[in-house]
């Protein structure tokens, strides 16, 4: 992919939750990726947070530690793992906020091409009556979350445009 990672992730037993460090002029600060089962049935929720060695995790706080692109090209390492031992499995990705779920559009975007041939992507917005629906992936068009799953091994070589 086009981001920087960070080499050393460790991820839970059942694969659930990954946990990374971020090092940069703020310090190291321990961020935690948990995938949430959903109450529909297959979906996961994508949290990722700063975790202050409580038992809390913060989802609201924005760092600032200069590595922002290592951190999402570090979930996206995460993500790209889980769904190669959950392949069935969608995930929800969605920002505390719109300013982060459109950092997450400007990723996917960033990474489309690569991200395209791997994951069937998709966006959660309204129509015009204003009802949730799921619609094809849009580089242009804002989204209140994305929806990711991985494409059956025999899309891997002819993904659609």
């Amino acid at each position: 992919m086009n981001f920087p990672i960070y080499k050393d992730i460790y991820n839970s037993r059942d694969w659930m939750t990954f946990q990374f460090e971020s090092n940069g002029p703020k310090g190291r600060i321990w961020k935690v990726i948990q995938f949430t089962r959903m109450r529909k049935r297959g979906y996961y929720n994508l949290a990722l947070g700063d975790w202050n060695g409580g038992d809390d995790l913060d989802f609201e706080t924005v760092t600032h530690n200069g590595d922002r692109e290592k951190v999402l090209g570090t979930a996206a390492v995460a993500v790209f793992a889980w769904t190669e031992r959950y392949p069935r499995r969608k995930i929800l990705i969605q920002g505390s906020n719109a300013v982060r779920t459109r950092l997450y559009r400007m990723a996917i975007n960033k990474a489309w091409n690569e991200l395209n041939k791997v994951f069937l992507i998709r966006g959660l917005g309204r129509n015009e009556a204003n009802k949730l629906v799921i619609s094809a992936y849009d580089p242009k068009k804002i989204f209140e979350a994305y929806i990711v799953q991985r494409r059956p091994l025999n899309e891997f070589a002819n993904p659609p445009p």
